[in-house]
């Protein structure tokens, strides 16, 4: 019996929805169905009851839910024991980050927290958002400083420490510089706007398509999206606007720029600091409070 399929089966029971969990496992529907079908032959039982409306429990479904709940604890606990001391020290920590989202104080947060942990080592990594959410969820980080409104399972700490949002942005004397605030279905038909690229190369912009909503069909420019010095000169250059976070622009030489928030139905976020919660430890504790001082 296959762990990982039974974290699927935990989800799945949560959600009702074979979509939802696959989106949270990063597999396709399909391929979700297939484990859970294959879960239940191994059994021997009919787990979920499938219908028009949707999924339900069955009975045995009901019963077997807490029984793999307790499975998931002790088993991630076990192997918490095993590869981590008590306390953290002499200990690994893995840290991703989102490199735009931590300028200014990440690099203050981890050299304060050698001071006080010097023989725990600190692996960070800059990463995307979309591939941290899927690191944490299979256990290839600790520890991680992203944004956006993914709502972690249970087992994992969250501490907000720099409100975000969804904004665009704009070379002075863009005709949206006008206004304070915009909506979405304003910008859709206009060609002086940029919409983010949905591609690997593309920074931060997939998760950002997939937070608004808009349509893999959308068009949007690649080369906006490459890396921030060419974001920047592009927007000096182009007199385009472009659809991003708001950390990016913190980020940016602002000088020439404008910052125009976004009436959207997403709901408020911030970057924030998120830990696997069975993995913590004294150390990992310490290092979250170290980016969350240093990043005020």
């Amino acid at each position: 019996m296959n762990i990982e399929v039974l974290r699927e089966f935990y989800d799945l029971a949560q959600t009702r929805s074979f979509s939802s969990s696959a989106k949270n496992f990063y597999v396709t529907q399909s391929t979700m169905s297939k484990h859970i079908a294959a879960l239940e032959k191994e059994l021997g039982v009919t787990l979920f009851l499938r219908t028009s409306n949707g999924i339900e429990l069955t009975l045995v479904g009901e019963r077997f839910l807490p029984d793999v709940k307790r499975l998931l604890n002790d088993y991630d606990k076990a192997l918490s024991r095993i590869k981590q001391p008590a306390d953290g020290e002499g200990s690994k920590i893995r840290l991703g980050y989102l490199y735009c989202a931590t300028k200014g104080f990440l690099n203050e947060a981890l050299s304060a927290f050698r001071v006080k942990h010097q023989n725990v080592t600190v692996e960070f990594k800059a990463m995307e958002i979309e591939d941290i959410i899927s690191a944490l969820l299979k256990g290839k980080l600790d520890v991680a400083v992203t944004t956006g409104v993914f709502a972690f399972p249970e087992r994992y700490g969250s501490r907000e420490i720099v409100p975000d949002e969804i904004c665009v942005i704009a070379p002075a004397g863009h005709e949206l510089c006008a206004y304070d605030r915009v909506r979405i279905d304003d910008l859709v038909s206009r060609d002086d706007v940029i919409f983010p690229y949905r591609g690997l190369d593309a920074p931060e912009s997939s998760a950002l398509r997939k937070l608004l909503g808009l349509e893999e069909s959308m068009r949007s420019e690649r080369k906006f999206h490459s890396n921030i010095l060419t974001l920047e000169t592009l927007l000096m250059c182009s007199s385009k606007a472009v659809i991003t976070y708001g950390h990016v622009f913190e980020f940016m030489n602002q000088d020439g720029l404008q910052k125009i928030s976004l009436k959207s139905e997403v709901p408020p976020f911030s970057v924030r600091v998120v830990w696997d919660r069975v993995r913590e430890t004294p150390a990992l504790l310490s290092l979250v409070d170290e980016i969350s001082a240093a990043a005020l």
